[in-house]
């Protein structure tokens, strides 16, 4: 059991990365492994590619230069949200070790989806508070400041496993009761407009 639980919290911080960016953590674990930066492993054997490098480097920066212009980095957040939970699984899924009963599998696409579309969901939310509070003028800064923190969540993710992904589930139970507020409090004020 102790051999899972490195394996499960480099999951979490990998999909926490992909979260915010979808491409950014698997292009910079793609670099790491082309260039033998770090010591990975095997688990990322499919990144090891100049050509996968080279076209996960264009998705990245389609995917940045997206975030920066207005009413795309909205609509960026609505379909990315199924395709941040398709790359938390995979991130997950690419680090877990083989467990009994899929129970791997079934680890990936709950823990590791669910990080990402949590992650994904709270900066949704944070990008449309500050859209309503600066008119659109800061969406800029604020993508900027995702772009960094899904970079410094993939690298913590390898540095720090164990603190970074207790750290990351602590965000995520916190933004499912910040999302679940938001919701009951849109919720409420629908229903009193409709009565």
């Amino acid at each position: 059991m102790s051999e899972w639980i490195l394996p499960v919290l480099l999951g979490i911080g990998l999909s926490a990365a992909t979260g915010l960016r979808i491409f950014v953590p698997f292009f910079i674990i793609s670099v790491i492994q082309y260039f033998d930066i770090l010591p990975i492993g095997e688990t990322f054997h499919w990144l090891d590619n100049p050509y996968v490098m080279i076209a996960l480097g264009i998705a990245v920066v389609i995917e940045i230069l997206g975030y920066y212009i207005p009413i795309i980095d909205h609509t960026l957040d609505i379909i990315g949200a199924p395709l941040a939970f398709c790359a938390g699984v995979i991130s997950m899924a690419a680090v877990m070790p083989e467990m009994p009963v899929y129970f791997d599998k079934i680890l990936s696409l709950i823990v590791g989806g669910g990080t990402a579309v949590s992650i994904n969901g709270l900066s949704g939310m944070m990008r449309l508070k500050t859209t309503a509070t600066f008119f659109g003028m800061a969406n800029s800064t604020y993508s900027t400041i995702e772009n960094l923190m899904s970079f410094l969540f993939t690298v913590l993710a390898f540095l720090i496993p164990v603190l970074f992904g207790v750290g990351i589930i602590l965000v995520v139970l916190l933004s499912y009761r910040i999302i679940r507020k938001q919701v009951y409090r849109i919720y409420g004020k629908l229903t009193e407009k409709s009565s």
